[in-house]
Protein backbone atom coordinates (compact mmCIF):
# COMPACT_ATOMS: atom_id res chain seq x y z
CA UNK A 1 0.00 0.00 0.00
CA UNK A 2 2.93 2.31 0.61
CA UNK A 3 4.33 1.88 -2.20
CA UNK A 4 1.24 2.09 -4.15
CA UNK A 5 0.89 5.61 -2.67
CA UNK A 6 4.31 6.93 -3.55
CA UNK A 7 3.91 5.95 -6.63
CA UNK A 8 0.37 7.80 -6.35
CA UNK A 9 2.20 10.96 -5.11
CA UNK A 10 4.78 10.53 -7.93
CA UNK A 11 2.04 10.84 -10.47
CA UNK A 12 0.58 13.50 -9.18
CA UNK A 13 3.81 15.36 -8.87
CA UNK A 14 4.68 14.68 -12.50
CA UNK A 15 0.72 15.83 -13.67
CA UNK A 16 1.08 18.99 -11.59
CA UNK A 17 4.82 19.26 -13.46
CA UNK A 18 2.81 18.86 -16.63
CA UNK A 19 -0.08 21.10 -15.93
CA UNK A 20 2.33 23.84 -14.89
CA UNK A 21 4.26 23.60 -18.01
CA UNK A 22 0.93 23.56 -20.42
CA UNK A 23 -0.43 26.38 -18.62
CA UNK A 24 2.70 28.60 -19.08
CA UNK A 25 3.01 27.51 -22.72
CA UNK A 26 -0.56 28.30 -23.10
CA UNK A 27 -0.21 31.81 -21.43
CA UNK A 28 2.95 32.32 -23.44
CA UNK A 29 0.65 31.71 -26.51
CA UNK A 30 -2.27 34.17 -25.50
CA UNK A 31 0.05 36.97 -24.62
CA UNK A 32 2.01 37.08 -28.23
CA UNK A 33 -1.53 36.74 -30.03
CA UNK A 34 -2.86 39.56 -27.43
CA UNK A 35 -5.37 37.36 -25.90
CA UNK A 36 -6.51 36.67 -22.18
CA UNK A 37 -4.03 34.64 -19.83
CA UNK A 38 -6.30 31.71 -18.37
CA UNK A 39 -6.82 32.32 -14.94
CA UNK A 40 -7.45 28.28 -14.02
CA UNK A 41 -5.08 25.58 -11.63
CA UNK A 42 -5.72 21.92 -11.82
CA UNK A 43 -7.18 20.17 -8.73
CA UNK A 44 -5.21 17.98 -6.71
CA UNK A 45 -6.88 14.78 -5.33
CA UNK A 46 -5.53 13.46 -1.83
CA UNK A 47 -6.41 10.36 -0.56
CA UNK A 48 -9.74 10.39 0.66
CA UNK A 49 -11.40 13.42 -1.08
CA UNK A 50 -14.44 13.32 -3.07
CA UNK A 51 -13.65 14.98 -6.57
CA UNK A 52 -16.06 17.68 -8.03
CA UNK A 53 -16.84 18.58 -11.02
CA UNK A 54 -14.49 21.57 -12.38
CA UNK A 55 -15.51 23.71 -15.07
CA UNK A 56 -12.34 25.03 -16.96
CA UNK A 57 -13.25 28.06 -18.34
CA UNK A 58 -12.60 28.50 -21.71
CA UNK A 59 -9.83 31.44 -22.73
CA UNK A 60 -11.57 34.62 -23.64
CA UNK A 61 -10.67 35.91 -26.87
CA UNK A 62 -11.35 39.77 -27.06
CA UNK A 63 -12.44 41.22 -30.46
CA UNK A 64 -10.22 43.43 -32.36
CA UNK A 65 -12.17 45.99 -33.87
CA UNK A 66 -11.72 47.01 -37.62
CA UNK A 67 -11.94 50.52 -38.54
CA UNK A 68 -13.29 50.86 -42.18
CA UNK A 69 -12.11 54.17 -43.50
CA UNK A 70 -14.99 56.00 -45.33
CA UNK A 71 -14.45 58.60 -47.91
CA UNK A 72 -14.28 61.92 -46.77
CA UNK A 73 -16.73 64.65 -48.85
CA UNK A 74 -15.31 67.37 -50.65
CA UNK A 75 -15.94 70.65 -50.16
CA UNK A 76 -16.47 72.60 -52.72
CA UNK A 77 -15.76 76.33 -52.61
CA UNK A 78 -18.85 78.81 -53.01
CA UNK A 79 -17.79 82.16 -54.22
CA UNK A 80 -19.45 84.90 -52.46
CA UNK A 81 -19.96 88.23 -53.88
CA UNK A 82 -18.22 91.19 -52.74
CA UNK A 83 -20.55 94.20 -52.14
CA UNK A 84 -19.89 96.90 -54.38
CA UNK A 85 -18.97 99.81 -52.71
CA UNK A 86 -19.77 103.73 -54.08
CA UNK A 87 -17.87 106.65 -53.20
CA UNK A 88 -19.53 109.95 -53.26
CA UNK A 89 -17.33 112.89 -52.77
CA UNK A 90 -17.70 114.80 -50.18
CA UNK A 91 -15.07 117.67 -50.55
CA UNK A 92 -15.77 120.93 -53.04
CA UNK A 93 -15.23 120.46 -56.70
CA UNK A 94 -11.81 120.56 -58.24
CA UNK A 95 -11.83 124.75 -60.25
CA UNK A 96 -12.29 124.71 -63.86
CA UNK A 97 -9.46 126.56 -65.48
CA UNK A 98 -10.97 128.72 -68.22
CA UNK A 99 -8.12 129.88 -71.08
CA UNK A 100 -8.84 133.44 -72.34
CA UNK A 101 -7.99 133.16 -76.16
CA UNK A 102 -5.29 135.67 -77.50
CA UNK A 103 -6.77 138.56 -79.32
CA UNK A 104 -5.32 137.90 -82.94
CA UNK A 105 -2.30 140.58 -83.83
CA UNK A 106 -1.79 143.78 -85.36
CA UNK A 107 -1.92 143.45 -89.32
CA UNK A 108 1.06 145.07 -90.68
CA UNK A 109 1.22 147.61 -92.75
CA UNK A 110 3.09 150.44 -94.43
CA UNK A 111 3.10 153.33 -92.37
CA UNK A 112 2.75 156.00 -95.30
CA UNK A 113 1.92 155.54 -99.58
CA UNK A 114 5.88 154.05 -101.23
CA UNK A 115 7.14 156.59 -103.08
CA UNK A 116 10.02 155.88 -105.92
CA UNK A 117 13.63 156.58 -105.40
CA UNK A 118 12.98 155.53 -101.50
CA UNK A 119 15.75 153.85 -99.39
CA UNK A 120 13.93 153.81 -96.32
CA UNK A 121 10.50 152.25 -95.59
CA UNK A 122 8.18 152.17 -92.39
CA UNK A 123 6.22 149.81 -91.08
CA UNK A 124 4.22 149.06 -88.56
CA UNK A 125 3.04 146.12 -86.42
CA UNK A 126 3.55 144.14 -82.87
CA UNK A 127 6.46 144.78 -80.79
CA UNK A 128 9.11 141.82 -80.91
CA UNK A 129 8.24 140.78 -84.30
CA UNK A 130 10.59 140.65 -87.51
CA UNK A 131 9.37 141.73 -90.68
CA UNK A 132 10.75 140.89 -94.30
CA UNK A 133 10.15 143.40 -97.79
CA UNK A 134 9.77 141.91 -100.96
CA UNK A 135 9.32 142.87 -105.12
CA UNK A 136 6.89 140.97 -106.42
CA UNK A 137 6.48 142.68 -109.36
CA UNK A 138 7.67 139.65 -111.63
CA UNK A 139 5.38 137.26 -109.33
CA UNK A 140 5.89 135.44 -105.85
CA UNK A 141 8.16 134.53 -103.51
CA UNK A 142 9.94 137.43 -105.20
CA UNK A 143 12.96 139.16 -104.54
CA UNK A 144 14.12 141.01 -101.25
CA UNK A 145 14.99 144.08 -100.79
CA UNK A 146 14.88 144.48 -97.50
CA UNK A 147 14.52 143.04 -93.60
CA UNK A 148 14.01 144.28 -90.25
CA UNK A 149 13.31 144.46 -86.58
CA UNK A 150 12.64 143.80 -83.97
CA UNK A 151 9.77 146.46 -84.42
CA UNK A 152 10.07 148.78 -81.44
CA UNK A 153 7.10 150.03 -79.54
CA UNK A 154 5.80 153.94 -80.57
CA UNK A 155 2.97 155.74 -80.73
CA UNK A 156 0.91 157.14 -83.32
CA UNK A 157 0.93 154.09 -85.55
CA UNK A 158 -1.82 151.76 -86.71
CA UNK A 159 0.29 149.31 -84.42
CA UNK A 160 2.04 149.39 -81.05
CA UNK A 161 5.21 148.66 -82.99
CA UNK A 162 7.27 149.94 -86.02
CA UNK A 163 10.49 150.04 -87.57
CA UNK A 164 12.49 151.58 -90.17
CA UNK A 165 13.44 149.12 -93.01
CA UNK A 166 16.43 149.54 -95.57
CA UNK A 167 15.33 148.26 -98.62
CA UNK A 168 17.94 147.91 -101.96
CA UNK A 169 17.97 148.91 -104.58
CA UNK A 170 15.62 152.25 -104.11
CA UNK A 171 12.38 151.92 -105.09
CA UNK A 172 11.05 151.77 -109.17
CA UNK A 173 7.95 153.63 -109.78
CA UNK A 174 4.96 150.89 -110.21
CA UNK A 175 6.67 148.03 -108.75
CA UNK A 176 4.75 145.78 -106.09
CA UNK A 177 6.25 145.71 -102.54
CA UNK A 178 4.98 143.15 -100.45
CA UNK A 179 5.94 143.11 -96.16
CA UNK A 180 5.70 140.20 -94.87
CA UNK A 181 5.84 139.42 -90.61
CA UNK A 182 7.81 136.40 -90.06
CA UNK A 183 7.01 135.83 -86.51
CA UNK A 184 2.89 136.27 -86.68
CA UNK A 185 2.52 135.75 -90.47
CA UNK A 186 0.53 138.78 -91.31
CA UNK A 187 1.10 141.16 -94.45
CA UNK A 188 0.53 143.52 -96.23
CA UNK A 189 1.21 145.34 -100.08
CA UNK A 190 1.90 148.61 -101.77
CA UNK A 191 2.55 149.93 -105.15
CA UNK A 192 5.14 152.26 -105.82
CA UNK A 193 4.21 155.38 -106.77
CA UNK A 194 6.17 158.03 -108.81
CA UNK A 195 8.16 160.72 -106.90
CA UNK A 196 5.80 164.12 -106.87
CA UNK A 197 7.14 167.07 -108.86
CA UNK A 198 8.11 170.26 -106.92
CA UNK A 199 4.64 172.86 -107.62
CA UNK A 200 5.67 176.68 -108.28
CA UNK A 201 4.49 178.73 -105.48
CA UNK A 202 1.34 180.94 -106.77
CA UNK A 203 -0.02 183.94 -104.25
CA UNK A 204 -3.30 183.73 -103.51
CA UNK A 205 -3.43 187.26 -101.15
CA UNK A 206 -5.50 190.09 -101.32
CA UNK A 207 -3.12 192.59 -103.37
CA UNK A 208 -2.23 196.23 -101.40
CA UNK A 209 -4.17 199.32 -102.14
CA UNK A 210 -2.51 202.05 -104.52
CA UNK A 211 -2.59 205.84 -104.06
CA UNK A 212 -2.91 208.17 -100.50
CA UNK A 213 -5.97 208.14 -98.56
CA UNK A 214 -8.22 211.50 -99.14
CA UNK A 215 -9.36 212.71 -96.20
CA UNK A 216 -13.16 213.56 -96.34
CA UNK A 217 -13.71 216.48 -93.59
CA UNK A 218 -11.62 219.23 -92.37
CA UNK A 219 -11.33 219.61 -88.51
CA UNK A 220 -12.47 222.64 -86.90
CA UNK A 221 -11.00 224.66 -84.19
CA UNK A 222 -12.57 225.93 -81.72
CA UNK A 223 -11.54 228.43 -78.70
CA UNK A 224 -12.68 228.11 -74.96
CA UNK A 225 -11.98 231.50 -73.14
CA UNK A 226 -10.34 231.24 -69.77
CA UNK A 227 -12.01 233.08 -67.13
CA UNK A 228 -9.72 235.72 -65.48
CA UNK A 229 -9.97 235.76 -61.65
CA UNK A 230 -10.74 238.77 -59.51
CA UNK A 231 -12.41 240.17 -62.61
Amino acid sequence: MKKFALIATLLAILVIAAVLVVNSFTTALFAQAGGATPSYLPVILRDGDTPTSTVTPSPTITPTATVTPTATPSITPTKIPLPTLTLTPTGSPTPTTTTTPLPPPCNTQFVAPLVAGETIVFVTGEVGTYVTLYDITDGEPGVVIGTGGPLIYGQGYACPGFFPVNVSPPLIVDHVIRVFNNTDGTEDMAIVLPFPSTPTPTWTGTPFPTGSPTPTSTPTWTSTPTPTPGG
